[in-house]
């Protein structure tokens, strides 16, 4: 008989009597949406999957609706009788209907997935899983297993690309998180989206007769469930999804700086004395997370601004970077510190700082040292791995894994090499790296060799095995499919672009390449800059220097202090440069 059952005297029934090569099985019945073999509809689909089970006796089956009939778990029916002594049975979780307390009706299963839409939605924590007996990352708990919390805290969760994408972001204990996923299943009973870091997660929506609730679980790499966390799922109102980087520009007319969108229009008139600019990846993006660090006055204080243009934080500070993970770097009487978005310091002083990445900082202690410490301000400590393997984490998680070195060596692992952690410390790649870059896309670029003259880049994924054999002389990570690589030439270096298998999708041509950004990449061959597509074509060339795309915007030229020009997909100017 096939069965979907989550009460315990059930599991111990199918223990007792179901065969060996079915006890593998357990766990995934207990998740009706989420059936072992890939056979669910993809995209939108609405159907339950089931998982049929066969036993072969009617003395188990009498048995099994006894139970049923005692733990009154919920609704069931004889599907067929396919033989003499096979019969396939369905037995449904009690999903409650919020208009009639039963079944959910057909509209109202479609009716999940209509009000699961895009936008921005708050997680609101409440109650949190004891996992003592969990015994598979698929174990689907009970309600009776989590324990209401003290402290309720509440994640910020972004559901994206037709509900088809989740991120979800907030603090839990001395993290700060971010995960994504994308949806595996969706029927009458939940949505399931499974998340693309390390070990694995999910994040799981259902309807109750008090509104939406979700849960969001950490698989771990050296016990089945990291943390499992539960509350109620609630919309902000916000009709635009707030991705943390706003689509305005930093513009400078008359020696005033003001904003202007992806179109080039002014949409905060010029009146700042000074703009906190980011360069790097996105060339000059003013906002992050919502705010930007601007002076209103020349050589005045830094205070910060939203996307209105309105003083969000009164200017009183020597020298203020962006917001990362929702804390910013300032400098005040000779002192670094973090502030929150209120403006008040939350962490320091320090001697020295770097914003938060991956829920990690780098910061400059008394004794002017370097020093990684977590949310809370705690120095990250060392990781201890076997035979007295010490090692010392070397920045923010990325993926859920971050690069960790030997700082005292163990057997075959001399200190100085890299391997990787886990957000619960735990040692889960050996160290045997000389060079270890973050995970993007589930692959790792990494180098072996005793020095730069033999040293070989390859990647690994996230079990620590060779994804692409060594053989480059530098990788960059994984950005939108593709890698830039560089390999020694007869005339010098030259750099391409390889696929997540290595095969190169982009010959190795160019004096210098960039990662992908919204479907081109910044290259420069023969001391010209150029925009190519993906597949190497040079669509866009410009004169001095060009940045990376963000926000269907790239800036071209005009240094720090300079004023920038923009182009947009096409090579058209939207804004130039006094």
């Amino acid at each position: 008989m096939d069965i979907q059952v989550t009460d315990a005297k059930l599991r111990e029934v199918f223990k007792q009597n179901a065969p060996p090569s079915n006890e593998r099985h357990l766990a995934a019945a207990l998740r009706p949406d989420r059936p072992e073999e890939p056979t669910r509809a993809p995209g939108l689909t609405a159907k339950a999957t089931r998982r049929r089970w066969t036993l072969r006796t009617a003395a188990i089956m009498v048995a099994v609706l006894m139970l049923i009939a005692a733990a009154g778990i919920g609704a069931w029916k004889i599907v067929s009788h396919v033989g003499q002594d096979d019969w396939i049975i369905v037995i449904n979780d009690p999903v409650i209907s919020p208009t009639t307390g039963g079944t959910p009706t057909t509209a109202e299963a479609e009716c999940l997935l209509a009000t699961v839409t895009d936008g921005v939605w708050e997680l609101r924590v409440d109650r949190w899983g004891r996992l003592d007996n969990v015994r598979l990352p698929s174990d689907w708990l009970p309600e009776t297993a989590y324990v209401q919390m003290e402290d309720p805290t509440t994640f910020q969760v972004v559901i994206s690309e037709g509900g088809t994408r989740v991120s979800i972001e907030g603090d839990w204990g001395v993290h700060h998180h971010t995960v994504e996923g994308e949806r595996s299943s969706a029927d009458s009973d939940r949505i399931w989206y499974d998340f693309d870091i390390s070990a694995g997660g999910r994040f799981v929506i259902w309807q109750t007769a008090d509104g939406l609730q979700a849960e969001e679980t950490i698989y771990g790499s050296g016990r089945p469930m990291l943390r499992s966390l539960r509350g109620s799922l609630v919309k902000t109102g916000a009709t635009e999804i707030n991705t943390g980087e706003s689509s305005l520009f930093p513009v400078r007319v008359d020696g005033k700086w003001g904003f202007i969108d992806s179109a080039g229009t002014i949409q905060i008139e010029p009146q700042f004395a000074g703009v906190r600019r980011l360069e790097g990846e996105g060339g000059l993006v003013g906002f992050n997370e919502g705010l930007c660090a601007v002076q209103l006055v020349k050589d005045g204080p830094w205070g910060f601004v939203d996307t209105s243009g309105q003083v969000i934080i009164e200017p009183q500070f020597d020298l203020a970077q962006w917001f990362s993970e929702g804390l910013a770097v300032v400098r005040n009487a000779g002192h670094w510190y973090f502030i929150d978005e209120t403006g008040a310091m939350v962490l320091g002083p320090f001697s020295g700082a770097i914003g938060f990445s991956g829920g990690l900082a780098l910061i400059v202690d008394e004794e002017g040292g370097p020093t990684l410490i977590d949310r809370k301000g705690s120095k990250v400590p060392e990781v201890e791995g076997p035979d007295g393997l010490r090692l010392s984490i070397a920045g923010g998680y990325s993926e859920g894994l971050a690069v960790a070195y030997t700082i005292e060596g163990a057997g075959s692992a001399p200190a100085g090499l890299a391997g990787y952690v886990d957000e619960s410390s735990a040692l889960v790649i050996e160290p045997r790296f000389s060079v270890a870059g973050d995970f993007s896309e589930d692959l790792a670029p990494v180098g072996v060799g005793e020095n730069d003259d033999v040293m070989e880049y390859g990647y690994i994924d996230k079990t620590g095995d060779w994804a692409i054999q060594p053989q480059f002389w530098l990788a960059n990570p994984l950005s939108e499919g593709l890698a830039a690589v560089a390999v020694k030439a007869k005339d010098g270096v030259r750099w391409g672009y390889i696929d997540r298998t290595g095969a190169w999708k982009i010959q190795p041509r160019f004096d210098e390449a960039h990662d992908f950004s919204e479907g081109l990449a910044v290259v420069w061959l023969d001391n010209t800059c150029h925009y190519i597509d993906t597949t190497g074509a040079v669509v866009i060339t410009v004169q001095g220097m060009g940045f990376d795309f963000a926000g269907g915007v790239a800036r071209v030229g005009g240094g720090f202090d300079g004023s920038p020009s923009y182009i947009d997909r096409t090579g058209s100017v939207i804004w130039r440069g006094e």
